[in-house]
């Protein structure tokens, strides 16, 4: 697997000033393909995650790593970079909006455009402490979960994430999130995260 970068880390965009290009180029050819029976459309990838994602067991992370590394098959097919990677937002250190997710086709999938500060609410559910806690748990089924119970690292930063970006409208509160582009930065977080 390529490496993720963060994408707001001083020297992360500068270092492959093609890499927001490639993926609002990627994005921009999903969202112009309408129909969710073309499997390489926008609304198809949300109906997989609307009708397949394992909410609520250990298969959460497994399943949302294997989600993300299809999704940047297609993005690479369609933008062609075959060495683009998804960056990830890391919402504990930055936890302002990055402001390519919040005006212009990145912004709700070109639908509108975010104009609340959602920082402080981010802030508050995704803090580093909240974080560290999530990461220190030392027992598997507590952070990981069980095949009937989420753990700590879904619901607290992972859900706490998806209530306050969908509190401000737009698809992140519900299981249609993947509408959203920054859904895919978002769950390459947690996807850094399971991975430490």
């Amino acid at each position: 697997m390529m490496k993720r970068r963060d994408f707001l880390k001083k020297g992360a965009i500068g270092a492959s000033l093609s890499l927001p290009l490639f993926l609002q180029l990627g994005c921009s050819t999903m969202l112009g393909r309408k129909p969710a029976s073309d499997g390489g459309s926008w609304n198809a990838q949300a109906m997989i995650h609307k009708n397949n994602c394992p909410h609520g067991t250990w298969k959460f992370f497994p399943w949302h790593r294997e989600y993300l590394v299809r999704f940047e098959d297609i993005i690479r097919t369609m933008s062609g970079d075959p060495a683009f990677t998804l960056p990830y937002w890391d919402w504990s250190a930055h936890p302002n909006l990055p402001t390519a997710f919040k005006t212009g086709s990145l912004a709700l999938a070109g639908h509108g455009s975010r104009t609340a500060d959602m920082s402080a609410a981010i802030s508050k559910i995704a803090n580093p402490s909240i974080c560290q806690q999530a990461m220190a748990l030392q027992d598997f089924e507590t952070f990981i979960g069980s095949d009937d119970a989420s753990g700590q690292l879904e619901v607290r930063p992972h859900n706490g994430i998806h209530m306050v970006m969908g509190s401000y409208g737009g698809p992140m509160g519900n299981f249609t999130s993947p509408l959203d582009p920054v859904f895919w930065l978002h769950h390459c977080n947690v996807d850094r995260l399971w991975a430490q």
